[in-house]
């Protein structure tokens, strides 16, 4: 493929509008267009229409779509080069109120001069890859298996929903062997679904071919045996990677497979706004379905294989409890990470990352960090999770005190790490018990013989007054009131009453003050 020179005066854009049998194809140069015209889907048909084009002279430009990829592999191998367009990123075209064939084509050229005018990151038209064709054949056999996988399962809840309608409950039994189940229906139920149980019958048959075709290719590729080391990861699942990433160079970290994938959230940031979405569900729908499959089985009953992945997600669903289902769609992001950086590493799966024998781990030194090679949160969690022989999260000298310390905080612990020299003891032993006067930590003897001088005692404090209950209060009120002189006559009563309380609230007050510094009353 040949590099057209932008700063060539014959530089050409050239766009293609496809359809089903035809091309209407628009050729611009700075002027403006050239010529416009509609071929037959033919690229031999459509270069005689080009004499005066080389492929170091222009681009051609054409949207995804089922001819896209025919095209490109044709005339990239005729020496172009070729840019099939992602069409949800060209609203220019299916957002126009006049749309035809012609101004899509014009359209495109456009954009053809726009983006080769720009750094390679900086291009408008985001080029899509194309499969070769030992990708496109493995592609072809998932998408058919697929195909007969949904169709088998229509038919199969349509039997169950004729027979319920007769009252009747067919057994719960798995897809493969369900058309062993004609024998338990009656004859006239029998006579209705004998045809699509036959059907039934020859799709567990040919899905059983191509799942022993997967197999058998799966074993001549070295990537996709390192891959199916993996947790949770089937033949299907790993091929449909294989086949649908086709080459791990394209991307720069394993990271990005999530986004292609659409794993990730959507995001809609407009000023203050910054709503939470869900997945943007972009890239190809069968390796992601697949992939969400793994992750229920990740975390599922039926796994009897650990790993530090599962771990996790069981972990984050009981955190979430009923949003188990975005847990799920992160446990099959970080599968997909994993197998894409098995494959980009030529590794194998480790079922807890950085984890070592215990007696391999090195001790680390005080002041080091990054001993676990975390690059995120959630690495480092997993990295935690993996250093514990035991179920129980130990912090790594990413986020904790060095070995020597860890071991001195835990020296009660038989099972726990100790000093040199030390060994350890059951619990509730004294260790060493002191035969003189015992010394507090900012006694202890220091080199030289020399000991710590003791910190002068401190004045005592004055002390506060004391402040008197409630109860007692009460009391002396009582005793106030029986004091008093009681008068007769109408109200003296209550007087006398209310001058013995006066009496105790002013010696209340009294006291008050005395706590603040002044007088009490005599």
């Amino acid at each position: 493929m040949h590099t057209p020179n932008l700063t060539s005066p014959n530089f050409m854009s050239i766009g293609m509008d496809v359809s089903d049998s035809t091309a209407h194809v628009c050729v611009m140069d700075r002027t403006g267009v050239l010529q416009e015209f509609v071929v037959q889907l033919d690229p031999a048909a459509l270069l005689a229409k080009l004499p005066f084009a080389t492929p170091q002279s222009g681009v051609i430009v054409m949207e995804t779509g089922n001819r896209a990829a025919w095209l490109k592999r044709t005339l990239t191998a005729a020496g172009w080069r070729v840019i099939v367009a992602d069409a949800r990123k060209l609203k220019a075209i299916s957002g126009q109120a006049i749309k035809t064939d012609k101004r899509d084509a014009r359209i495109l050229a456009r954009f053809g001069f726009v983006d080769e005018s720009m750094p390679s990151t900086e291009r408008l038209l985001s080029d899509t890859w194309v499969r070769p064709l030992e990708h496109q054949a493995i592609f072809d056999q998932l998408m058919m298996r697929d195909q007969m996988v949904r169709r088998r399962g229509d038919f199969i809840r349509e039997i169950r929903s004729i027979v319920k309608v007769r009252g009747g409950k067919l057994r719960a039994c798995s897809t493969r062997s369900f058309h062993k189940l004609l024998c338990e229906l009656g004859a006239d139920v029998q006579a209705l679904t004998l045809p699509v149980f036959q059907v039934i019958s020859a799709l567990t048959k040919s899905v059983n071919d191509v799942e022993a075709s997967l197999e058998a290719q799966a074993k001549k590729i070295p990537e996709v045996q390192r891959m199916l080391t993996a947790t949770g990861a089937g033949t299907v699942t790993v091929m449909a990677l294989y086949a649908v990433v086709g080459d791990p160079s394209r991307f720069e970290s394993a990271r990005d497979i999530g986004p292609y994938l659409g794993l990730t959230p959507k995001v809609d940031q407009s000023g203050q706004m910054n709503p939470r979405l869900g997945i943007s569900k972009c890239g190809n729908p069968l390796a992601r379905r697949l992939l969400v499959q793994c992750a229920n089985y990740i975390v599922g009953p039926k796994n009897k294989e650990d790993s530090a992945l599962r771990k996790w997600g069981l972990a984050k669903i009981e955190q979430s409890g009923a949003n188990s289902k975005k847990v799920r769609i992160a446990v099959a992001r970080k599968l997909a990470v994993a197998l894409l950086a098995i494959w980009k590493q030529d590794s194998t799966w480790r079922p807890f990352p950085g984890s070592a024998p215990e007696a391999e781990i090195p001790s680390a030194p005080v002041g080091t960090s990054d001993d676990c090679g975390a690059a995120s949160v959630h690495e480092h969690v997993l990295c935690e999770i993996a250093a514990s022989p035991t179920d129980q999260i130990q912090p790594c000298s990413h986020h904790a005190v060095t070995t020597d310390e860890s071991a001195e905080y835990r020296r009660d612990s038989p099972a726990g790490a100790t000093k040199a020299g030390r060994k350890p003891r059951p619990r509730g032993q004294v260790a060493n018990p002191p035969t003189g006067p015992r010394l507090s930590s900012g006694n202890a003897a220091r080199p030289g013989g020399a000991a710590k001088p003791a910190a002068a005692p401190k004045p005592a404090a004055a002390p506060k007054p004391e402040r008197e209950s409630r109860a007692r209060s009460a009391q002396r009120a009582a005793e106030a009131s029986a004091a008093t002189p009681t008068q007769k006559g109408p109200g003296r009563d209550v007087e006398a009453k209310d001058d013995s309380a006066a009496l105790v609230v002013g010696e209340q007050r009294g006291r008050r003050k005395a706590g603040r510094g002044g007088t009490s009353p005599p």
